[in-house]
C-alpha cells in the first residue's frame, strides 16, 4: 500500500527545482507541496487548509496542531508525531504513514484511502464517518480506537490489536483482519459482506450484534452469529422477492375471485 519510498524520493526530486532550499515555516492555508519539511518541529501551530501534498514530512512533529481540512495527498510521513493532532477533513489520499505516531488523534470525516499506516500507533485516535479504502493498518496498535461509521472497504487489518475498539456502523467488506486481536471490540451493525475475520483472538468476547454477514464471509468459529444478520445471495434475494409477490398476486386473485 502507498508509495514506496525510493519511488516517492525520485519524484519528488523531478518536482523540486535543484538547489532548492529547505523552507521551514508553514503556514494555515499556504501552497508547501513537494516541500522538506523533515525531522521539523511543528507542534501546536494552527495550519488548517495547508497543502502539503507529495510533501516531505519524515519523523516530522506535528502533535498537537490543528490540520483541519490540511491536504496530504501523496506525502511521506513516516515516523511523523501526530499525537493530540486535528485533521478532521484531511485528505491523506495515498499517503506513506509507515510507523506514525497518533495517539488521541482526530482523523473525523478525512480521506485516508490508500493510505500505508502499517506498524502505526493510533490508540485512542477518532476516525468517525473517515473514508479509508484499502488503507492498510497491518500490525498497528488500534486499542480504544474509534472506527464509527468508517468505510474501511478492502482494508487490511492484520496483526493488529482492537483492544475496545469501535467499528460500530463501519463498512467492512473484504477487509482483512487476519491474525488480529479484537479483545471487547465492537462490531455492532457492521458490514462484513466478503470480510475475513477467520483467524481472530478473543473473538468469543466480542460484540458482533447486528452487523451484516454472507456466504463470502470468513468467520472465526469462536464468533457468536446467532445475533449477526445474515444478507443472502443477491440471486436469493430475487428469488425471495419474487416469491412474496408471487403470494401477495395470489392473494389478491383469490380475493377478487371470492367477491365475483
Amino acid at each position: 500500500m502507498g508509495l514506496h519510498i525510493a519511488t516517492w524520493a525520485a519524484l519528488v526530486a523531478l518536482v523540486l527545482p535543484l538547489g532548492a532550499a529547505r523552507a521551514d515555516t508553514l503556514v494555515a492555508g499556504g501552497d508547501h507541496r513537494f516541500e522538506d519539511h523533515s525531522f521539523e518541529t511543528h507542534a501546536r501551530e494552527r495550519l488548517d487548509a495547508i497543502d502539503l501534498s507529495g510533501a516531505n514530512l519524515t519523523s516530522t512533529n506535528l502533535s498537537g496542531s490543528s490540520l483541519v481540512d490540511a491536504a496530504f495527498v501523496s506525502a511521506l510521513l513516516v515516523n511523523a508525531v501526530l499525537d493530540g493532532a486535528d485533521l478532521t477533513r484531511a485528505d491523506l489520499t495515498a499517503a506513506v504513514m509507515t510507523g506514525v505516531q497518533a495517539v488521541d488523534t482526530v482523523f473525523r470525516g478525512a480521506v485516508l484511502d490508500a493510505a500505508d499506516l502499517r506498524r502505526s500507533d493510533l490508540e485512542g485516535a477518532d476516525f468517525p464517518g473517515a473514508s479509508l479504502i484499502w488503507v492498510d493498518l497491518s500490525g498497528s496498535n488500534l486499542d480504544f480506537t474509534d472506527f464509527g461509521g468508517a468505510d474501511l472497504s478492502g482494508a487490511t487489518v492484520n496483526g493488529v490489536t482492537t483492544w475496545g475498539a469501535n467499528f460500530s456502523g463501519a463498512v467492512l467488506d473484504g477487509a482483512s483482519f487476519s491474525g488480529s486481536d479484537v479483545l471487547k471490540t465492537r462490531f455492532n451493525g457492521a458490514s462484513l459482506l466478503g470480510a475475513d475475520l477467520s483467524d481472530l483472538k478473543n473473538a468469543a468476547i466480542t460484540d458482533f450484534t447486528g452487523a451484516y454477514y454472507d456466504s463470502a464471509t470468513l468467520l472465526d468459529p469462536e464468533i457468536d452469529t446467532s445475533r449477526m444478520i445474515y444478507l443472502p445471495e443477491p440471486g436469493g434475494m430475487v428469488l425471495l422477492s419474487a416469491g412474496i409477490c408471487g403470494l401477495v398476486a395470489c392473494g389478491r386473485a383469490r380475493g377478487v375471485s371470492l367477491r365475483g
